[in-house]
This record gives C-alpha cells, structure tokens and sequence, in this order.
C-alpha cells in the first residue's frame, strides 16, 4: 500500500508534536476540522451537536495522541475517537434516530439556481440517511463519503471487518429502499 503526501504530512505532524512542537497541533486541527464535523453532522443531523462532540474528539485527542504508537494509523485512530463520542452521546442521552433534528434545511443554507439540484439531490440523500440505523449510517458516511476502506472502518468501529461488510450491505439496501419508497 502507497502512502499518499496527506498520509505522510499526518504522519510528520504527529511526529512533530509527539516530539514537543506543539505548533504541529493546530495544523492537524486545520486539516481534519471541517471533515470530523462534517462526519459528525451526518451522523448525528445536528450541527451543534456534531460542533460539540467535534471539540470534545480534539480534547481527547490532545489528551491521548502522545500515546499513538502508530503515527500513520492516526486517520483512522481520529475517526474511532469521533464515533466513540458519537456513540456514546447516543448511548447516555438515549435519543432515538427519528428524534434527531436535521442539519440541513432550505432556511440556512443559501442555494443559488445553478446549485439547486445538487442541493435537492444532498436533501434527499439526508433525509434517506436519517432513517437508517447509526449502525447503517456510520458505515455508509465512513465508506463512501470518507472513503475508508473496510478494514479501517473495522477499526474505527471496533468491529470485525465481516460484520463491517454486513452492515454495508444491509445499509445499501436499506437506502435503496427508503430512496425508492421516498420517491414515490
């Protein structure tokens, strides 16, 4: 497996930082911040939500990350911090999937004519999202919006990879469904 220069900046700020340069943090925080938010909104269908539970994944992080043995696994490791906070926010607060406000909505987001199907096409996508299970959520933002593979969202899951790949596929009929039932 090559790695990409993303991949080996990761790896160099990590190093930096474990090594005591403390302006290498900030970096990985500029780098990763719009993603982990914009996973975390996804999941969760609340912005503010996925803001807070974002910050407290940086917290963590900053409290655990001198600890990465692996340097280059730190995506991944990032990713598994993110969803144990998801997770456990849903765990603690026992908020049912069809409670949970969504994130987009046509008031706050301005769409100009040349961007309106994309962003209808974005609404039906989270609307269909929204019904799934956070099981079948998780996997499908993780795979085809974060492009992991499946053995990295094995680990950031804590989960075998085949029970990764039944997800997967019981998520991507489970859509298909609910995407051709909405369009009825």
């Amino acid at each position: 497996m090559t790695k990409t220069s993303e991949k080996i900046y990761d790896e160099l700020l990590v190093i930096r930082y474990q090594g005591g340069d403390d302006t290498a943090f900030p970096l990985l925080v500029e780098r990763w911040q719009k993603r982990l938010v914009n996973y975390a909104r996804m999941t969760t269908h609340d912005s503010d939500l996925a803001n807070d539970i974002v910050q407290d994944t940086w917290i963590s992080v900053i409290k655990k990350i001198r600890s990465l043995r692996d340097s280059g696994s730190f995506r991944p490791w990032l990713y598994q911090i993110l969803t144990r906070k998801i997770y456990d926010h849903f765990k603690h607060v026992k908020v049912q999937n069809n409670h949970v406000a969504a994130s987009l909505s046509a008031e706050n987001l301005q769409v100009d004519d040349s961007n309106q199907r994309l962003f209808e096409s974005r609404q039906e996508v989270n609307f269909v999202l929204k019904q799934l299970s956070q099981e079948h959520r998780s996997v499908l933002v993780l795979h085809y919006l974060e492009e992991f593979e499946i053995q990295d969202i094995a680990g950031i899951l804590t989960i075998p990879r085949g029970t990764v790949k039944s997800r997967l596929h019981h998520a991507r009929v489970n859509f298909k469904q609910l995407a051709e039932a909405s369009d009825d």
